[in-house]
This record gives structure tokens, sequence and C-alpha cells, in this order.
């Protein structure tokens, strides 16, 4: 799902958080003080995203990279591993394009959108650079540029496939110290093009600098042509801030490539959202279906009780109205029944609902990988969902069944529970279901 227009895009990069306007755009101290839905593209407080290979299957690539990161000291404390992108290589290993942060600031993102009375979703910088990779690297080897502060962030990659990625920085913001970022980037680019045995033959260049005042800097051009590749320029507004600050950017453009499925927001928010945009139009589709067969059993109801009068009236004119008359069964009571059916529907629990229970029982570091609800009977709502924990075996036997003790106590029937477990992971499935609410 694309962002809507009435979504506000907030911006938080190298130590500051912004709102953009159509003209202007302000600083926040904080993302809850804009009211309404918003998506949040974030640096995350200096994570950086990189392509790496681990020796583990694409299933377990984010938890072995998790690992490395703790044991190597390059995230303070637990690493929170998002991948982008990862693809098996040979028979052992994959690779894997990620954002790490450490897991106490990704905590800090999940509590600020939980917070907030709005729908709120956040996205990497990363996720950023991905998606805009795998839309315009589908017929040609791309290298994604993305300058903001001191810094590129580039990604490189064909067809959705990322050959690399890194970030080149300067000792300042001024104009000296970015002279020599042609050559810097030049030379990170043609490592990826040996080592991987590519030509690049496209730059996608975008933009966010505070002061700047001109919509590209001066050393992209001069790249473009050392490296024999088309440019293609994403066109920068200016746009005036308190203070007489200002940012040139064409971010604004370049969110249109990111998708609600991108974010790195909880499982619980990314669901809830997904379940906002979607029923509106369900409920208007129910709501129709059920006084269009509300309707119609009307029409049968209105047609029974005239064909009832003129048989009266024949009866009564041909001297048979003491004769017995047989009653016949309505041809439309199916049709009252499943009206009736449909209206019972109306107190079984709603779809947002239930995510709402799922996220408030949900206990430690649980992720949802699958919730399916159907209502194939009027009486009750059938839940199945699937979940990963990430946590020692004891921690995540004892948050397992907490969650599940909180489930009952919250009206839910589990009708089936199970769940497979290593070292530091423990998968489940839970079936249950919940009766109407008379």
């Amino acid at each position: 799902m694309k962002m809507r227009s009435n979504e506000h895009l907030l911006v938080e990069l190298d130590g500051g958080l912004f709102q953009l306007g159509k003209s202007n755009g302000k600083r926040l101290a904080r993302a809850t003080a804009v009211e309404g839905d918003k998506w949040l593209l974030s640096d995350l407080q200096g994570g950086m995203s990189r392509l790496a290979t681990v020796e583990a299957p694409p299933r377990y690539a984010e938890l072995v990279m998790q690992r490395r990161l703790q044991e190597s000291g390059d995230v303070e404390g637990q690493a929170q591993v998002f991948s982008h992108w990862k693809i098996k290589r040979g028979q052992t290993a994959s690779d894997i394009f990620y954002t790490a942060v450490s897991a106490s600031d990704y905590s800090s993102y999940v509590d600020r959108a939980q917070d907030d009375p709005n729908q709120h979703l956040v996205f990497a910088l990363g996720s950023l650079l991905y998606s805009v990779l795998k839309q315009q690297s589908k017929r040609a080897t791309v290298a994604v540029l993305f300058e903001h502060d001191r810094h590129v962030d580039f990604v490189v990659g064909r067809s959705g496939r990322v050959f690399g990625a890194n970030r080149v920085s300067t000792y300042s913001t001024a104009a000296e110290a970015k002279a020599g970022l042609e050559d810097s980037v030049a030379a990170e680019l043609q490592n990826i093009e040996r080592s991987e045995g590519v030509k690049i033959e496209r730059l996608v260049y975008f933009n966010w600098l505070l002061d700047h005042g001109e919509g590209t800097s001066s050393w992209v051009e001069p790249l473009a042509a050392a490296m024999t590749a088309k440019l293609l320029l994403t066109r920068s507004q200016v746009y005036a801030l308190a203070d007489g600050e200002s940012v040139t950017t064409s971010l604004p453009q370049m969110v249109r490539y990111l998708d609600s499925g991108d974010a790195i927001s909880s499982q619980n928010e990314r669901l809830q959202y997904a379940a906002q945009r979607l029923v509106p139009a369900a409920a208007m589709l129910a709501g129709l279906a059920v006084a269009g067969l509300l309707g119609t059993a009307g029409w049968f109801a209105q047609q029974a009780a005239s064909i009832e009068a003129d048989a009266r009236q024949l009866r009564e004119s041909t001297g048979l109205a003491s004769l017995e008359t047989v009653t016949a069964d309505p041809k439309y009571a199916d049709t009252l029944a499943l009206a009736a059916d449909l209206a019972r529907l109306r107190n079984v629990p709603s779809f947002k609902g239930i995510l709402g229970d799922l996220s408030q029982a949900s206990r430690g570091n649980l992720e949802f990988t699958n919730v399916k609800v159907s209502y194939d009977e009027p009486e009750r709502a059938s839940i199945d969902f699937k979940g990963v924990m990430v946590a020692p075996f004891p921690q995540a036997k004892q948050d397992h069944l907490e969650f599940i003790n909180a489930l009952r106590g919250q009206g839910y029937q589990i009708v089936d529970s199970s769940f497979s477990t290593d070292v530091e992971r423990l998968e489940f499935v839970v079936k249950m279901e919940k009766e109407v609410r008379l």
C-alpha cells in the first residue's frame, strides 16, 4: 500500500526531525507532535545499511547476523537486524542486505508508535534505498546514491539483486571537504564492478541537504562521466525552515517507491495499518451485501403478500373461501435466514479488534508471521496465526505460556496450540475461536 495524500511524511536524518509541507518545512521535537497518520523515514540514529554473507540459510540469516554484530561490538548491546533483501548463496550460506540498530534504540521507536493515537509507520533509510533500486534496476545495473549531511549512502544491483552497499563520508559538510567525494565514491563503485563482474550503467541520485541552495552537488555529474554511466537526477525542491534555514531535497518524490510492507515497525503496527486501510472497503461491501439481501427478502415478502391477497379475492368471488387451503413453504425462507445470519455478523469480533487483542497479549520479542481470520460460522470467529519469539528457550517458553494465558483471559478459546524451538528461537502455531457477543 502506497502513502496516501492525507498522511504526513516525517524525516529523521543526521540528528534532526522534520516535517515537510508543499513549500515549507519545520523542525519537530517529537513525531507525536503531528496529528494524523504518518510515515517516518529514519536513519535510526546513525544505523547504516550493509551487504554481508553469513553461514546460514536465508531463514536464519538475520539471527546469525545479529550474533555476529553483538560479538564484534559494532552495535552497542543487543542488535536488531532488519533485512531488506536476502538470497541463498551456495549450499549453506546467504547474502543479506540489512540495516542494524541497537535493540534499545529500536524499542524507543516501537514505544513511540504505540503511544501515538494515529497510525505511525517507521521506515529505515535502507528500505527506501532498496525500494528505489528494485524499481530502477529492472533492465540495467544501477547505483542508487543518497547524499545527506556529509554522507553518501549507496546500493548497487540489478533486477532487485544487490551487488554491494556502503557509506562514504567526509570530515565536514564544507565544499572543500566534499570536493573529494567524486573520487571516493567512484573507487567504491569500481571496486564493486570488479568484484561482481558487472558494469554500472546508470546512477540514480537524490539528496537531503540543509542550507545547500542548489539542487545537485557539484561532484555528481563528473562522477557519472567518470563511470561512463547515465545519470538520473530527481528534481530537488528548496523547503524554507524557521530561522532562515532551508533544506534542499528530492526525498518526497522518492517516497512513492515505498510500500507499507517495507516498514520496520512491529508486526502488530503493520497489521493494524493494513486493517485500517482495508476495513472501510470491506465494511462497505459487506453492508451492500446485507442491504441487497434484506432488500431481496423484502421484495419476496411483498410479492407473497400480494399473491395471498389475490388468492383470497379469487376464493371469495368463486365461493371457495370455505375450502381448506394449503399453506406453502415460502421460497424466500432461505434468503431470510441468510440475511439473519449476516445481521449476526455485526456482533462478531472485528479483524482490527482481534489484531489489537493479539498486540495487547504479546510478550517478549514476539513477531507474527501470519494471521488469518475467518467468519465461516455466524456465531463465532476462527483465528489461525503463526509467529516467532527470539529468545533463549526457557524465556521464550515462559513468554509463550503467558501469551496463551492472556488470550484465554480475553475470552478466546484455544482450539490448538503447538510450537517448535531451538536454542535461540521458538516458532508457534495457534488456532483459536471467539463466540459472538450477544
